[in-house]
């Protein structure tokens, strides 16, 4: 039990970042954790014929597993069909004797009050001694197995299960832990979005990304919110911020609208910096063109709804998969520079070696 318990916390807390670490997309923890489960199962059920388990080690280990799920799976239409699954393919540890079904039935109340079992630890405790003592008791009178010994047996695995379970919510309350430090230091305190962090090791996931795939482009934007500290000495700091996170969200939101990677970053005050992968040069300038085009109706100051803010943007192609960050964003931060000395409400983009500038 322990084993298991362990494997699945280490796949709750591992690939999630794994798999977002090789893709740039985020996957649900639930998914390694259900899908473990049926290996799980479908093990089971390939060993039990052959008698190379015992069928008391089966129920432990099937049990034990579902039980640590119910109150871990918050999908509850997942943890039901692992549920309805269980009560198909486990045939040759229990057959079809219908009080099989008393403990997958009593798992899924289990689940359904899982947030409440949680936050109670001794409720939680006592939870974990009466569905295993049902559980062992059914699988004892559905086996008909010795009485003595299946109570021997069954105190055993049912501390087991409770010390195991102990064992998870310790894992659990440091893997929050630790997952609140690293959220911390790959987002913004005060907006909220992508940190300047977070910005540096994407760019070097987008770089295995176009090593992989040399004809695919990534377009570098910086952004500068115009005349930001006349904001600041006009309506006060706290205006100023409600401007940056109002401004921020709005951004982000945009871009997870859009059918391609991408991400914006704060990277200093009033300064922002996005990636666009797999735009051309064209298509790039025109997602940018209509982010500003939509912020004209963005009201940032609740207190003076009339105001609006404009941007002053520079945008620049990364050169290839090898080229230096510090490069990528001198080139960028050139272009920024000539929008802002153009006049600002501006987009400076360099494409093939030109500069076009666009109000």
């Amino acid at each position: 039990m322990a084993g298991l318990i362990g494997i699945l916390d280490a796949l709750e807390d591992v690939f999630p970042r794994f798999y977002a670490h090789i893709t740039t997309r985020e996957l649900r923890p639930e998914i390694p954790e259900a899908v473990f489960t049926i290996l799980v199962l479908l093990c089971l059920r390939w060993l039990a014929p052959l008698d190379a388990i015992d069928a008391w080690i089966a129920d432990a280990a099937l049990f034990g597993t579902l039980l640590y799920l119910s109150t871990r799976l918050h999908e509850r239409a997942l943890y039901i069909a692992l549920l309805t699954l269980t009560g198909i393919i486990n045939w040759t540890l229990w057959g079809t004797h219908p009080g099989s079904l008393v403990p997958l039935v009593i798992l899924m109340v289990v689940n359904s009050f899982a947030d409440w079992f949680n936050d109670h630890t001794w409720d939680f405790i006592l939870m974990t001694l009466v569905v295993s003592a049902v559980t062992w008791g059914t699988a004892t009178w559905v086996n008909a197995w010795d009485l003595v010994e299946a109570t021997i047996v069954g105190v055993i695995v049912t501390v087991t299960m409770i010390a195991s379970h102990w064992y998870g919510r310790l894992v659990v309350s440091r893997q929050q832990q630790g997952k609140r430090l690293r959220y911390s230091s790959n987002h913004d305190e005060l907006t909220g979005i992508r940190s300047l962090h977070l910005f540096r090791r994407d760019y070097r996931t987008y770089q295995r990304l176009m090593r992989s795939n040399p004809d695919a482009h990534l377009t570098l934007v910086m952004i500068d919110l115009d005349h930001f500290k006349q904001i600041n000495d006009t309506y006060g700091h706290l205006t100023g911020n409600e401007v940056l996170i109002t401004f921020a969200r709005d951004i982000e939101a945009y871009l997870v609208a859009m059918p391609y990677f991408c991400g914006v970053y704060r990277t200093g005050g009033e300064e922002f910096s996005v990636f666009l992968y797999e735009l051309t040069d064209a298509e790039a300038k025109e997602a940018i063109d209509a982010y500003i085009k939509r912020l004209r109706d963005l009201v940032v100051m609740r207190s003076y709804p009339e105001k609006r803010i404009t941007l002053s943007v520079g945008m620049s192609r990364v050169h290839g998969y090898d080229e230096p960050l510090k490069q990528a964003i001198a080139r960028t931060d050139a272009k920024l520079y000539e929008a802002k000395h153009g006049g600002r409400n501006r987009v400076a983009q360099q494409t093939g070696g030109q500069t076009a500038m666009a109000d």
